[in-house]
């Protein structure tokens, strides 16, 4: 790369990086956009992965993941409310392989649900509560989803995109809201 393209001398004799910046922080873009990890790191699909009553291995997890992605709708955003360990890890997994924005607030109550909800009107909650927060919004029970769907045997593992958003972590600072 020529060295001119690097720095921009302003007439006051400051450097301007902002250019060379940008153009660092497309190819980024660029080379993240190509770049695929796996939904689950590459070990053996028969190790268990959760000491349950039942031991869970990695094979049975990636299923239910799979089977639940297959259940969610199309949408941008997905509330994770479910408060089993278990089915929270499932249904982050599954919006991960279906490329959907988990939103994870500070809280679950209903007043800011119902803000949330307001703010993305595709917001879609998954939980494993008997119905959603906020009445009219769209509900998935995760572990009824789950079993609703034929538990698919493949073994593939998806591939996602290193670039994918995975989750919209908020805190409260200092007004409370999320």
């Amino acid at each position: 790369m020529d060295a001119s393209r690097l720095f921009t001398p302003h007439e006051s004799g400051e450097v301007n990086l902002t250019a060379e910046t940008d153009l660092a922080a497309e190819n980024n873009r660029a080379i993240s956009d190509r770049h695929y990890l796996p939904l689950l790191p590459p070990h053996d699909l028969d190790a268990v992965l959760v000491q349950a009553a039942q031991p869970i291995r990695r094979i049975d997890f990636l299923r239910h993941a799979l089977a639940l992605a297959e259940a969610l709708p199309q949408t941008g955003h997905l509330l994770n409310l479910c408060e089993d360990r278990y089915w929270f890890a499932v249904a982050l997994f599954a919006a991960i392989a279906r490329d959907i924005l988990t939103v994870l607030p500070n809280s679950s109550a209903t007043n800011h649900t119902a803000e949330l909800l307001a703010t993305m009107s595709d917001l879609v909650c998954i939980g494993d509560q008997d119905g959603a927060p906020v009445s009219g919004m769209p509900y998935l029970r995760a572990d009824l989803a789950a079993a609703a769907r034929q538990i698919p045997t493949t073994t593939e593992m998806p591939l996602i995109r290193s670039a994918q958003k995975i989750a919209c972590v908020f805190t409260s600072g200092s007004t409370g809201k999320p």
